[in-house]
């Protein structure tokens, strides 16, 4: 090898660990932003999930870790394979032959070239920067929109659940009650007539509804499980029939959605590109109870 030919195989080995290095710095950065965020609020801007159980959160967290150190390990091991010559930089057998009659494999370096690749890098990195903190900015926004029911939706729901054990009723670890009938086994609970009444007699019915859409209908406890349709049973509507378990489901169809995360993504960008705290995408709306 001459010593053209081992400068630029240097040069190639510099290059390919100043990507991976870049790749790595990129991949922390966004890994960062997704545990500060959920953190701070249990926002996952990564998916645009947002948590309210503690354990959810930590589970959230622990898998975006693995995931991070699994690509850290990958990458640190393709640094030390580059270093100790475990890559191939040589041309195959059977073309050496022709080598002289055509272009090297490897290019001699190209400073222009290596400052405009390093200016796309630091453009693409700022732009996905910019994209994620839009994100939290939005959801910031939502939130202070739903402020006036979130706090009061945490409580209602606390308030609201239970746990049943033979003929016990607990909460929050005490015996609170006796009933008559018994459970075989511990159920976690819900009374979801206390939430349906409490939408009912807000001032805004739809906006506390999709604030505990937002809260719970994502929640991975197994006592929220569908909590959204079971309190639709006691939610009143044009076309809502009492204790249906299809009242969700028509709600959202009047309201032109095919599914839920229609309907979520269509209130969310309400709060954002309006100035008022109303859903007027919603056509059909939610009726009030007597206060």
């Amino acid at each position: 090898m001459s010593k053209t030919d081992d400068f630029e195989r240097k040069i190639k080995k510099l290059e390919m660990i100043e990507k991976i290095e870049k790749r790595i710095e990129k991949r922390r950065e966004k890994y960062n932003i997704i545990i500060n965020s959920l953190d701070k609020d249990g926002f996952d801007p990564s998916t645009g999930n947002f948590y309210v159980d503690k354990q959810a959160i930590e589970r959230r967290k622990t898998e975006e870790r693995e995931k991070f150190y699994n690509y850290l390990e990958k990458a640190q091991n393709s640094i030390v394979e580059i270093e100790s010559d475990i890559y191939d930089f040589e041309e195959p057998e059977e073309e050496i032959e022709e080598e002289k009659e055509r272009k090297p494999k490897y290019k001699r370096f190209n400073k222009a070239k290596t400052v405009i690749a390093a200016i796309a890098l630091v453009t693409a990195t700022a732009i996905g920067t910019t994209a994620i903190t839009t994100k939290i900015n939005h959801e910031k926004e939502i939130n202070r929109k739903i402020s006036s029911y979130s706090k009061d939706i945490d409580q209602i729901v606390e308030d609201a659940s239970y746990t049943r054990l033979g003929n016990s009723v607990f909460k929050d670890g005490e015996n609170i009650e006796y009933v008559d009938t018994v459970a075989n086994s511990e159920n976690q609970c819900v009374e979801y007539s206390i939430i349906s009444n409490y939408i009912m007699n807000s001032e805004d019915p739809d906006l506390a509804l999709f604030t505990l859409y937002r809260l719970y209908g994502h929640s991975s406890l197994p006592r929220y499980h569908r909590i959204v349709t079971n309190t639709f049973k006691g939610l009143e509507f044009e076309g809502s029939e009492t204790g249906s378990m299809d009242n969700f489901n028509k709600y959202l169809e009047e309201n032109g959605y095919n599914n839920h995360e229609e309907y979520y993504k269509a209130c969310k960008k309400e709060l954002i590109s309006d100035g008022d705290n109303k859903l007027d995408n919603l056509k059909l709306k939610l009726k009030k109870g007597n206060k």
